[in-house]
Formats: structure tokens, sequence, C-alpha cells
């Protein structure tokens, strides 16, 4: 998860990349005229295209595997909306970028857990609203509460 050392990844997901290897290509989410919602344990890529027209995603970054010291989501978004959910402690970077009508929202306590993985959040915004934030208490403790 993003709270510290990677965990094993789940069964049947590739290994991490020997240091000096090419990044693999990044991994695309669309949803036009949908939908998209990433949660529970999977595995982070370290480059996460999204793009969404008349559409909605949903990252939920609490559970999830990730095996890179820094993580990017690119977001190309018109007329959508694209929520990540991140732990606490993370080290979120929400870039400027072209906003147009749009709205950016960094939610987070801001306090960064020494050697937490860094993601970064940037791309266009056009007629939406683009939100990075922590889970909300009542959330992480119904989590908690079904996840024991």
């Amino acid at each position: 998860d993003l709270g510290g050392a990677a965990p094993a990844p789940p069964a049947g997901t590739p290994a991490a990349q020997p240091a000096g290897s090419r990044a693999a290509p990044a991994e695309r989410i669309r949803a036009v005229l949908s939908a998209e919602t990433r949660s529970g344990r999977w595995l982070v890529p370290e480059v996460l295209e999204v793009v969404a027209c008349c559409g909605s995603c949903t990252l939920d970054l609490t559970q999830a595997v990730v095996q890179h010291r820094a993580v990017r989501i690119d977001a190309r978004l018109w007329c959508s909306t694209l929520t990540v959910l991140v732990p606490e402690g993370i080290d979120v970077r929400l870039e400027a970028g072209a906003n147009v009508l749009g709205d950016r929202r960094l939610r987070t306590p801001g306090r960064v857990t020494r050697g937490a993985p860094v993601l970064v959040v940037g791309g266009t915004v056009v007629l939406s609203t683009l939100t990075v934030r922590t889970p909300g208490r009542v959330a992480a403790v119904l989590r908690a509460l079904f996840d024991a």
C-alpha cells in the first residue's frame, strides 16, 4: 500500500522491473459517458493515464499495491470528475496545468510520512473537477471494521 514498504503483489501480477530497465508504457483508463473505479488491492503502474469525457473516475489508492518510488497520474478530463483517494502521509504533488472552467483540489492533512512514495497528479481539466484527498473519517472507520 502507499503507507510504507510495498507488500507482495497480488497473485498473478508481474514482478517489479530491475533498476535501469525501461519503464513499461503507461496504463490507460477511459471513461466516456461512463464511470470507472479502481479500488481494493490493485497494482498501481508507474504512470497512469486517465481520459474521461462526460464520465467519472475514482482511483482508491488506500489499499493499492505500489512498487514504485514515484507514481504519476496524467489526467485529461472534459466535463468529468476524477477523484483520487490516498492514505494519510503520502507525498502528493498536484501540478498546475491547463485548467478551463475546471477545479483542482488537494485535500490531504499535509503531513508526509518519511520515505513515503510520491504521487504526482497533473493534466488538463476542462469543465471538470480533479480532487485528491484522504478518505473521510467515517469511511476509514467502516473500512477498518470490515477489513478486520
